[in-house]
């Protein structure tokens, strides 16, 4: 559920540059905040409107994506260039530039022609393709559409796309020669950035208006170069399972078709945090839910009729998910042993998800419908994932899939959690599924993860704090807790003494920064191994 206000006031409370905000249902404006109607610079942002001309352009057959930029720039810059320059540019074709695939162009141009700068400059492979993201590629871009549509391209984005979508007030900027500057230096409102991402979530229209084909909005949105951020279209990233249009100093527009969903906010943030984004993603978003969502879907489509349930377990269910810190636990059943194809497929579903979750990502493991009831312990698994695995998995996925199976002592503790608090996600209820675990094979699991933590504690002082106290509360009152609620039981429960260090943890837990008394935490993992033994 969104949570708009909670956003706002993580704006208000860290002092965040934000000028605006807007928020949009299934096309429809439900939130705002700020202003929204004062022009505010979009820097990168401004490559998405050069990428919409295009898009006209190409609809029209004014342009042709593969057509090398040489036919499209002027001739008389064309004509200077070196022998050497014109074989290389003549390998280089517009769509390659609206991809950002051209190596060793730089980010910026220099000089009174930038035009002579980008054709001079040497690269050393034009075949290449590898991300490299450049102002350079879209104001060239730029270029060519001034020949390409006849015109003058500012001219075009005013009567072509500003115009249609009610957008008045606006600025843009122009290169030394006079050309539309496409990659940086427009400025418009939130209000009227939110238009451009309706249109792009509206595949082309606007209020019933076609303005550019839904054949190029599918291209431009769509992955055409990977990149480490998870893909590129044309001047346009991928963002989870929709695209956004993003400026570098916290100008957005995420459009998420699937969920009916499109956040506009203009900021001047210029430090590397994350805290706006992350805030968006917990209280507007609500991500953990929809990577849940998207865990489960997935997982019908791999797995089909070998698929028995899905279950939720941890911090997820025991209503102390921490956005920053936490893990998505999943325990899925299936009725037969997994093909490695499946395997395979399962676990390139799983990375690419779990790089989208917030704190610690994904943790999983797959076990067969015959170990659950009657329970089996140490409890055999078909397959596991965690952050731990993911270099493996990416160095060596055969590896990897040939070996991560056996047992694991923590699944009976999963399987308690799962009796006693989890959720079935899809499939045939807990109770149908589970048997009951011995009391002995709890502890036992329990005790498999403390045994060491007065060795461990100096290292990983919040997690064994509060796992004790959870672990101690299940011997003395047979009750299954989160670590949170383990913190706090802890409070109420143990010496006074070792209170101020359940208390910090507790503060680490909420994503707060702790001082540990080193010694305490020692004392304390001494006397709890001590106690609970």
């Amino acid at each position: 559920m969104m949570d708009f206000e909670a956003f706002v006031k993580d704006i208000i409370d860290n002092k965040l540059n934000v000028y605006g905000v807007e928020v949009y249902e299934n096309g429809i404006l439900t939130h705002s905040f700020g202003d929204t109607e004062g022009i505010h610079d979009l820097y990168s942002a401004t490559k998405t409107i050069t990428s919409i001309a295009a898009g006209i352009a190409y609809d029209e057959g004014k342009i042709d994506l593969d057509e090398t930029v040489l036919t499209y720039l002027p001739e008389d810059k064309v004509s200077k260039m070196s022998e050497v320059q014109y074989n290389i540019w003549k390998k280089i074709t517009l769509r390659r530039l609206m991809t950002m695939s051209v190596v060793d162009i730089p980010f910026v141009a220099e000089g009174d022609s930038w035009i002579d700068f980008a054709l001079s400059y040497p690269i050393s492979n034009p075949e290449e393709k590898v991300f490299n993201y450049s102002n350079i590629n879209t104001y060239l871009v730029g270029v060519c559409l001034t020949k390409g549509i006849g015109r003058d391209l500012g001219a075009f984005i005013e009567d072509r796309i500003f115009k249609p979508l009610d957008i008045v007030n606006y600025e843009y900027a122009r290169c030394p020669e006079g050309y539309f500057y496409g990659a940086s230096r427009t400025k418009l409102s939130v209000h009227d950035l939110s238009k451009i991402g309706l249109l792009l979530y509206n595949s082309g229209e606007y209020k019933g208006k076609r303005i550019v084909s839904n054949e190029y909005v599918d291209m431009a949105t769509s992955i055409q170069q990977m990149n480490r951020e998870g893909g590129y279209g044309f001047y346009i990233w991928k963002y989870r399972d929709g695209f956004s249009i993003n400026g570098k100093l916290g100008q957005k527009c995420y459009i998420l078709p699937k969920e009916g969903m499109i956040v506009t906010y203009l900021s001047h943030i210029e430090d590397e945090s994350h805290a706006l984004k992350n805030s968006m993603e917990k209280n507007i978003l609500n991500v953990p839910e929809m990577i849940i969502q998207s865990f489960v879907e997935n997982s019908k489509n791999i797995l089909q009729d070998n698929l028995v349930g899905i279950y939720l377990h941890g911090s997820a269910v025991m209503d102390c998910y921490n956005f920053e810190k936490s893990d998505l636990d999943f325990l899925v059943v299936v009725e037969e042993t997994m093909t490695d194809d499946v395997k395979r497929a399962f676990l390139d579903m799983v990375m690419v998800l779990n790089a989208q979750t917030p704190g610690k990502g994904i943790e999983m493991s797959i076990v067969k419908r015959e170990v659950c009831d009657p329970f089996i312990y140490p409890t055999p698994f078909e397959l596991h994932f965690s952050q731990m695995h993911i270099k493996w998995y990416n160095d060596n996925p055969d590896d990897y899939i040939r070996k991560m199976n056996g047992t694991d002592k923590d699944l009976a503790a999963h399987f308690t959690v799962i009796k006693v608090r989890g959720k079935c996600l899809c499939g045939l209820p807990v109770n149908e599924v589970f048997g009951e675990v011995p009391e002995q094979n709890y502890m036992d699991s329990l005790w498999n993860d403390i045994e060491e933590a007065a060795e461990e504690i100096t290292d990983n002082t919040m997690y064994l704090t509060l796992n004790l106290a959870r672990v101690l509360a299940w011997i003395k009152e047979k009750k299954v807790l989160s670590k949170k609620e383990g913190g706090e039981w802890g409070l109420k429960n143990l010496p006074d003494k070792y209170h101020p260090l359940l208390q910090e943890a507790l503060k680490e837990y909420k994503g707060m920064e702790p001082e540990y008394d080193t010694e305490l935490a020692i004392d304390y993992a001494k006397e709890m191994v001590k106690i609970i033994k």
